[in-house]
């Protein structure tokens, strides 16, 4: 057997103001096609829906003070997951 390449994923579930948000990390030391189009961090809000931090150009004047907001609760919600990568021990049976 030969190990051709690795993709670590990890989902944190995190209350943040009263809110919860569903927060994904994936990465690969290989070109895995899951990770096409996609950034290896993606935060969804309980109704599911990503918390995207891009905009049309035509839409940013309008949401210039909403992507400001987006942006701090994207960086706290992936430091504070970051903070706790390691934490999750599970208990692993020998096969």
């Amino acid at each position: 057997m030969e190990l051709i390449g690795n993709t670590i994923k990890k989902s944190f579930v995190v209350k943040h103001k009263g809110e919860k948000y569903f927060v994904n990390y994936i990465n690969s030391d290989y070109a895995d096609p899951i990770l096409f189009n996609r950034d290896n961090w993606q935060i969804l809000d309980e109704d599911g829906e990503e918390l995207g931090l891009y905009f049309l150009k035509s839409d940013i004047n309008k949401d210039n003070l909403n992507q400001g907001l987006l942006e701090e609760i994207h960086d706290k919600l992936i430091s504070f997951c970051v903070e706790n990568f390691d934490n999750y021990q599970p208990i692993l049976n020998k096969i």
